[in-house]
């Protein structure tokens, strides 16, 4: 199925063009970074300009905000910082440093602990929100252009920059959050990795490149699974769909593709705007976000009926046993590797929706697991 989207709202203030765009968790404030160094912050619904953040020194190239959407994280290329933003009062709260001078990727954990960063100088500096500090720094060996953690907070993946006169072959790398441990480099796209993100049980990466090939990645195995093209420039979006059913890509070619996740099936094909540098979905999946070379924003609503925005559905008998599997090999390798874990950070390794709901999971597995034990809020796995 094919057509044109037609815009909702028009957001104008930036000059020149905008270079990132984010939607806050709660759908309601778009937030942007353009080559004029600031960073905006406008209501999504009647397209008024809120805040207008001013303080680096260069374009505004990576946006990230807390799941509260009261801080906004931004980096800009000729800048070493790391800035923090108050939303509600639209000041400034903090600047984290040394950071590299041309930095382009930024993440944020789901727990909204740590802020990661990478950038042309080849280190990918993971801070530490609470303490404004960095916790680590990580050599990669090329620069970093895009980065991703995974919803369960377990990996982190990165994507290079292509370097001139180098092998053009991007290289992903996928690690352990919590250690730093490498557990797989990965090749694939030509030029730079430009997108990444997983889906939403964390068992699939999916990253997007300058080649304008979207690639999609067995997590445990590092196996390359599909291979979706179609796309003919580099690739600014990437979205799954809630259930893990739908894959939403977007690139500066004017076109938004929708896929069906199990086959790789294109869907649908929409053509959005000329010109754009820049594409962000809502996370319920209802509006997609535009930043262009000119210096506007575009808004457009999906139908409600859209397949990708719809409820998710109950699990199928087969996808229950897959989940059931999954947790069951999870757990040991978790009773591996640690002495003691908090109840909802295991709920979230194990892709349970609440600690109540593991708590009644490892109730009825107690004889088959006699070592792990719970004790508060906390498990505790003796040795």
């Amino acid at each position: 199925m094919e057509g044109n989207l037609e815009p909702t709202v028009l957001l104008e203030g930036h000059e020149f063009t905008v270079w990132s765009v984010i939607v806050t968790q709660d759908g309601r404030h778009v937030v942007s970074g353009g080559q004029d160094a600031t960073v905006r912050l406008w209501d999504i619904q009647t397209g008024k300009l809120v805040h207008t953040f001013v303080g680096h020194e260069g374009p505004v190239y990576g946006l990230v905000a807390t799941s509260d959407g009261r801080r906004i994280f931004s980096v800009a290329d000729r800048d070493p910082t790391v800035r923090v933003w108050d939303v509600e009062a639209g000041t400034a709260l903090n600047t984290l440093t040394p950071n590299s001078l041309h930095a382009i990727a930024i993440a944020i954990t789901p727990d909204d602990c740590y802020v990661i960063t990478g950038g042309d100088d080849g280190k990918e500096r993971v801070w530490d929100i609470g303490h404004s500090a960095i916790a680590r720094i990580r050599e990669q060996g090329a620069g970093v252009y895009s980065i991703a953690v995974s919803p369960d907070g377990a990996y982190l993946v990165s994507g290079s920059k292509r370097t001139l006169g180098r092998d053009p072959t991007g290289i992903l790398w996928l690690r352990e959050l919590d250690t730093g441990a490498l557990l797989n480099t990965l090749h694939g796209h030509k030029g730079n990795v430009t997108r990444l993100v997983f889906t939403p049980e964390s068992r699939f990466m999916i990253s997007g490149g300058q080649d304008g090939d979207v690639h999609i990645w067995d997590v445990d195995s590092g196996m390359l699974l599909n291979t979706l093209s179609g796309h003919t420039s580099a690739v600014l979006l990437l979205w799954v769909s809630q259930d893990g059913r739908y894959l939403v890509t977007g690139a500066n070619d004017g076109t938004i593709r929708v896929w069906q996740m199990h086959g790789g099936v294109l869907l649908r094909t929409l053509d959005h705007t000329e010109n754009v540098h820049s594409l962000a979905m809502s996370s319920d999946g209802r509006q997609l976000v535009a930043g262009t070379l000119e210096g506007e924003i575009y808004v457009w609503d999906f139908p409600l009926g859209s397949p990708w925005i719809d409820k998710i559905a109950p699990r199928t008998e087969e996808e229950k046993v897959e989940i059931a599997a999954f947790r069951m090999m999870q757990l040991r390798k978790i009773m591996g590797r640690y002495e003691t874990l908090p109840m909802n950070r295991l709920a979230t390794l194990l892709r349970f929706s609440s600690v109540e709901e593991l708590e009644d999971w490892l109730l009825e597995l107690s004889d088959e697991f006699p070592l792990v034990r719970i004790d508060g809020e906390n498990i505790v796995i003796r040795k």
